[in-house]
């Protein structure tokens, strides 16, 4: 059975029912589904959840998850003023603009990632370059279909627009985002984007080697650079610990300060969901 292959890591829900104008956040790749629920313009949480998916033995497709979940958490049953949707892939390109065009899209994510076949592009627009991305159509009907007022982006260019502007990224030069299975990894200098990329891990090891080599790859000084993580790990891991060994000038990420966990939900640290939570924040 479908639920059989999915893991809840965190849930909370109101036992009332809340009357006032709802907005949901997602974050979404193929091992997760993790979902918020708030008030006041994304800035009051009263719902979280967090669905890791099993895929090594999955005989569904990622849409069927999807649905499922969509279907459980009752989100296809809410009536949400605004929706913000942010997924993860490594279907992505980035270009700067003077040799980019809208025209060329597919080949370039061709290019660079290899033959595409239905499947949906889009690109966000930055300063001097663009984040051309695509998504299966089998998915990008479910989420349009269920969610029609719905904003998509890729998770990438959400991060890339919050080290920019979100209050804890603006110092820092490297950021590093530990999910289920995938880290995402952006460096910026002299406020200057320089390179963002998305691996796949097995083991702690794996986070480690991607992080140094990156490092290395752009002459980044581990006693000088300053590093911000956002994870689902408490900042006593044996994970964090053995990166602070390495990288000496380390910082959690701080959700914005008009944001407010209500419940249970605000005893979660607060490097905890940072995508999903301030991704309303993204002006893309």
């Amino acid at each position: 059975m479908i639920s059989e292959q999915h893991k809840v890591k965190y849930h909370y829900a109101p036992i009332s029912s809340v009357e006032s104008p709802l907005f949901l956040s997602l974050f979404i790749n193929s091992n997760t589904f993790i979902y918020s629920i708030s008030t006041h313009q994304f800035n009051q949480i009263i719902e979280l959840g967090h669905i890791e998916i099993d895929n090594s033995r999955s005989t569904f497709s990622i849409s069927n998850h999807y649905s499922y979940l969509i279907e459980t958490y009752l989100l296809n049953q809410k009536k949400f003023e605004k929706v913000n949707i942010a997924i993860l892939n490594s279907d992505f390109t980035i270009v700067p603009e003077a040799y980019s065009s809208t025209s060329e899209l597919k080949s370039l994510l061709n290019f660079s990632n290899g033959n595409f076949q239905d499947i949906q592009t889009f690109f966000h627009q930055f300063a001097d370059f663009k984040f051309y991305f695509s998504t299966n159509l089998e998915l990008l009907g479910l989420l349009e279909k269920t969610f029609p007022n719905a904003s998509i982006r890729h998770s990438g260019a959400v991060l890339i627009n919050l080290m920019f502007g979100q209050h804890s990224l603006i110092g820092c030069d490297l950021f590093l985002n530990i999910l289920d299975g995938f880290i995402e990894i952006g460096i910026k200098e002299n406020n200057k984007f320089i390179f963002y990329n998305v691996f796949n891990f097995d083991t702690n090891e794996d986070i480690l080697y991607y992080l140094l080599f990156t490092m290395e790859q752009f002459n980044l000084n581990p006693l000088l650079v300053k590093l911000t993580v956002a994870c689902h790990l408490p900042v006593t891991d044996e994970l964090i610990n053995n990166i602070n060994k390495y990288i000496k000038n380390l910082n959690f990420c701080i959700a914005d300060k008009e944001i407010h966990l209500n419940e249970e939900i605000s005893k979660l640290p607060q490097h905890y969901y940072f995508t999903l939570l301030n991704q309303h924040l993204c002006e893309l």
